[in-house]
Order: C-alpha cells, then sequence, then structure tokens
C-alpha cells in the first residue's frame, strides 16, 4: 500500500449567502473559502483504491484506507429554495464553477476525533451537533464531460 500524509482544513461553520424575494436571511454570508454551495450524486464505475492516510482536520487526528470514489460534487449555477411555508430564495451562482469534489469512501483505522462540539450557522439551520465516525475523504477535482 501506498501512503500518503494529508492535512485538511476545515472552515469551523459552513455558511451561504441567500437572497430572498422579500428580504434577506438573518443568518451569516459566507466567509473564506470558495463560498459555493454543491450538489452530490452519487457515482458508478469506480476503481478499488488501497491508499493509507492519516489527517488531521478541526476535530482531530484520523488514520485510514481510501477505498473507492462515491459521489461527485457540482457547484450549483441556479437555484431556488422553498422553505415550508416561507417565500423561496436562492443561492448564489457559483464564483468557481470549475471546482467540483470527488468523495471516497474510507475505512478508518484509528481517530481521535470523536464526540467533538460544533455550531452549525447557515440559511437552512443554525443547529448545534458532535461529530461521530468519518465516513468519507472529499477533494477538489477538475471535472470535464
Amino acid at each position: 500500500m501506498r501512503f500518503h500524509q494529508l492535512i485538511l482544513a476545515a472552515a469551523s461553520a459552513l455558511t451561504v449567502t441567500v437572497t430572498s424575494a422579500s428580504a434577506q436571511s438573518p443568518l451569516p454570508p459566507p466567509f473564506g473559502g470558495s463560498q459555493n454551495t454543491y450538489l452530490c450524486h452519487n457515482i458508478n464505475g469506480a476503481r478499488a483504491l488501497q491508499y493509507e492516510a492519516g489527517v488531521r482536520d478541526q476535530f482531530g487526528e484520523t488514520n485510514f484506507e481510501i477505498l473507492e470514489a462515491i459521489k461527485i460534487c457540482n457547484p450549483i449555477l441556479e437555484s431556488k429554495v422553498v422553505p415550508p411555508g416561507e417565500e423561496g430564495f436562492e443561492f448564489p451562482p457559483s464564483r468557481s464553477p470549475q471546482v467540483h469534489y470527488i468523495c471516497y469512501r474510507i475505512r478508518i483505522g484509528n481517530t481521535n476525533a470523536l464526540g467533538k462540539r460544533f455550531e452549525v450557522r447557515n440559511q437552512l439551520e443554525e443547529q448545534d451537533y458532535r461529530s461521530d465516525q468519518p465516513v468519507e475523504l472529499c477533494i477538489p477535482t477538475e471535472k470535464r464531460h
């Protein structure tokens, strides 16, 4: 097996800008990073990989095997979101439409990244969560049709 040491930096919270037809969202606009919203699709025909990886993110350190690609995430170009009983809003068009993500299924060797508490604030929710077992690795990718 080949070994790759990956150091991943993640945003401390996920945010998306929303423009409502009636009013601005009360939740925060995007900060830093790509400021894109993605729609992820399952993929078929992935070949098996056998990479070993060790990563550190904001929850801790995790060692795992990268098994195979499981989804592609495309930046959203146009959108309409309608919450129950409310007027709809839009996610802004992608600022980096060439950046996609391929997500890979992983098998955990060991991790200390479990049970970390965090808060998410975006236009869909404001919620407290706790981290659980890592399940996939998503890597920025170029895509051609």
